[in-house]
C-alpha cells in the first residue's frame, strides 16, 4: 500500500525488547470522548531496543532562564530592552489573572498554561514568559507567535513593538483581554461579524468549549491503557512518525506515539482485513495525506469501514480536527468514534489489522 513520509519532528528513543503485542487486551471505544496524550515521540528501527518515551524533550520546549536574554534578541531586532516596550505596574489584578489559566499542556520538559484561548488567539504562560499568539484559521496555516511579554518584578513587559490582535466582541469580554487592553499591552484590529462567526464554526465544531469536562474519561482509560515497557511488539509492527501515515494487513500492527497536539485518523476494513494509521500535526493541511490513505480501500466497502479519531489539545488543536472531520463527511464516510482535545492529555495507540481493535499504550 501506499505510504507518506513528511516528518517535522524526529526523535530517537532507545529499545530493548522485542515486541509482540498479542496479550495487549483492547480498550473498549467511548463515541466522542477526549482522552490523555504525550509528547510527540518517535522509536528506531533498530532491532534489540526499548521503546522508552519517559527520557524524550520536547521540541517546543525552551530555557525559562534564558528567556530574557533570548526573547529581547530574538524580538528586538533593533536591540530594543525590555524596559523600552510598554510595562505595566503590578498590580494584584494581575497576578490574579495570570494565575486562571483555561487549559495546561505538559511539552515533556515544561508545561505551558494557556490563559486565553479564541479561534484568532491564544496566550500561553511558561515560567516568567508570556506569548500572545495569532492562530491559523484555514487547513494547514501555521499558528505564529506575535508578540512577547516578560513578567519581571510582577510587572508586564512587551518586548517589541505593541502590534494589532485580531479581537471578536466575545474575546474583549474576557478579564485578561480586557486588562491588556487597558493597559495598552495589546491593541485591536477589528474582526467583522462574519469571519467571528466562521471562525467560532470551526472551533465549535471541534467541541471548542465542552472539550475540557470531556477530559474526565480520560482518566479511566489512561488507568486501563497497557503500559509501553510491558508490551512485546514484533518486527511485523509499523511505527508511524508525525506526518505520516502507514497501512497493512492481515494481522499487522501499526503504531504511533506522543499525539499530544497531534491528531491520528485510523481506518479499518473488516472485509479486507486491511487498516491505516496517519499522525496529522495540527499545522499540517488534511486533504491531501487523508485523501492517499483513503485511496488505499475499496470504495465498495466504504459503508463497512471503523474510522476513528484520536488525540489533539484543547487551545491548540481544534483546526485540524474540524477539517479532518470534513475529509470524511465530503467522501460519504462516518466517523466511527473520536477520541479528541482535551486538557493535559497524552495518547499511544496501536491499530490491529486483524479484528480492527484500538489499543492505548501508556508511556510508563
Amino acid at each position: 500500500m501506499d505510504e507518506t513520509s513528511n516528518s517535522s519532528r524526529e526523535r530517537k528513543d532507545t529499545m530493548n525488547k522485542k515486541l509482540d503485542f498479542s496479550e495487549a487486551p483492547p480498550i473498549p471505544e467511548k463515541p466522542v470522548q477526549p482522552k490523555q496524550e504525550p509528547n510527540p515521540t518517535t522509536a528506531s528501527n533498530e532491532e534489540e531496543k526499548i521503546l522508552d518515551i519517559d527520557s524524550t524533550t520536547s521540541t517546543k520546549g525552551h530555557a525559562i532562564s534564558e528567556a530574557y536574554k533570548e526573547l529581547t534578541k530574538a524580538a528586538n531586532p533593533k536591540n530594543q530592552t525590555p524596559s523600552d516596550g510598554v510595562k505595566t505596574e503590578g498590580s494584584n489584578e494581575l497576578q490574579n489573572l495570570l494565575s486562571k489559566e483555561e487549559y495546561t499542556h505538559d511539552y515533556g520538559d515544561h508545561q505551558e498554561q494557556y490563559l486565553f484561548t479564541s479561534p484568532f488567539l491564544r496566550i500561553e504562560k511558561s515560567g516568567g514568559v508570556i506569548r500572545i499568539v495569532k492562530r491559523g484559521i484555514q487547513d494547514g496555516e501555521q499558528d505564529r507567535v506575535v508578540s512577547h511579554l516578560l513578567i519581571e518584578n510582577g510587572n508586564l513587559v512587551v518586548i517589541g513593538e505593541v502590534k494589532p490582535l485580531p479581537l471578536d466582541e466575545r474575546s474583549k469580554n474576557n478579564p485578561l483581554i480586557k486588562y491588556l487592553l487597558k493597559t495598552g499591552v495589546i491593541i485591536e484590529e477589528a474582526i467583522s461579524e462574519e469571519d467571528s462567526d466562521a471562525a467560532y464554526a470551526v472551533i465549535a465544531g471541534a467541541a471548542y468549549a465542552d472539550a475540557r469536562a470531556a477530559a474526565a474519561g480520560a482518566a479511566a482509560a489512561a488507568a486501563a491503557a497497557v503500559r509501553l515497557k510491558d508490551i512485546k511488539v514484533d518486527h511485523n509492527v509499523l511505527q508511524v512518525l508525525q506526518g505520516q501515515y502507514k497501512s497493512d494487513k492481515d494481522g499487522k500492527k501499526i503504531m504511533t506515539l506522543g499525539l499530544a497536539n497531534c491528531v491520528a485518523v485510523t481506518i479499518y476494513d473488516p472485509i479486507t482485513k486491511t487498516g491505516a494509521l496517519a499522525h496529522f500535526d495540527p499545522a499540517q493541511e488534511s486533504g491531501h495525506m487523508f485523501g492517499n490513505m483513503i485511496s488505499g480501500f475499496n470504495q465498495k466497502n466504504y459503508d463497512q469501514l471503523q474510522i476513528r479519531l484520536v488525540g489533539g489539545w484543547s487551545g491548540n488543536s481544534e483546526r485540524v480536527v474540524h477539517y479532518l472531520r470534513q475529509q470524511i463527511a465530503s467522501r460519504g464516510l462516518e466517523i466511527t468514534s473520536e477520541d479528541v482535545l482535551g486538557d493535559n492529555i497524552s495518547r499511544c495507540i496501536v491499530l490491529d489489522t486483524a479484528n480492527g481493535n484500538l489499543t492505548y499504550i501508556q508511556a510508563n
